[in-house]
């Protein structure tokens, strides 16, 4: 493959100084990502902030739980200006759900080392139906315990980012689950726990008022 930094100059992903870009014989990649240094979030910030409606980022997620061969490939892209993805290995594809930038920020972030020859920029070659998409969808076993406050909430790492899972209802329970927003997460991270009792008391009180944030745990045989 060919560094291509030089040969494109300054459209996009090519404008985005300290990645280095590759090309594949290929005419719907645009170009391969080099994956063998981890570059500053901002980066990474860009190459999603930046992305055109007719271009599709695709790399690998080596902790997604194996439902054929191992792991997972993501495909990422806009549509109507919101991002959508959708996950898929040999045999199966999942349905397409909305999500947002950090997500997929951070996503790709934590599988950065695990897509040499993999991650790249390429061509979209159908429209995504809006209609069709959902709201997100985890696997169980893609989270990690971070803090159990029993029987009021949990808080999970996934994927690069924090699911909070809020109990909430009074005689039929159910579960209220958000993934943290960069601000939510920053709150945390100054304030600790506190930022996290404080926003689990929100959402119990008022779970209508994020409904459409609600994300959905898929429970999987362990």
């Amino acid at each position: 493959m060919r560094l291509l930094n030089k040969i494109f100059g300054k459209s996009y992903p090519f404008d985005i100084d300290g990645l280095k870009f590759l090309k594949r014989e290929y005419e719907y990649i645009v170009c391969n990502i080099d994956t063998s240094v981890t570059p500053d979030i901002v980066l990474i910030e860009k190459l999603f902030a930046n992305l055109p409606h007719d271009l599709e980022i695709f790399f690998f997620d080596k902790f997604h739980p194996t439902l054929s061969d191992p792991g997972a490939y993501v495909t990422a892209r806009k549509v109507n200006d919101r991002f959508v993805y959708y996950l898929g290995n040999h045999g199966w594809t999942s349905s397409k759900y909305w999500t947002s930038k950090e997500y997929l920020v951070n996503y790709l972030l934590k599988n950065w080392t695990y897509n040499q020859d993999i991650l790249r920029i390429s061509k979209v070659f159908s429209e995504i139906n809006s209609d069709s998409v959902e709201n997100e969808n985890i696997w169980d076993t893609q989270l990690t315990e971070v803090f159990n406050k029993d029987w009021t909430y949990k808080l999970y790492e996934v994927n690069g980012s924090y699911l909070l899972s809020v109990i909430c209802g009074t005689v039929g329970l159910f579960d209220r689950n958000i993934v943290l927003s960069a601000d939510l997460t920053l709150d945390y991270k100054n304030k600790g726990i506190a930022a996290i009792d404080k926003l689990a008391e929100k959402i119990r009180h008022s779970p209508n008022d994020y409904e459409k944030e609600h994300v959905t745990i898929r429970q999987s045989n362990k």
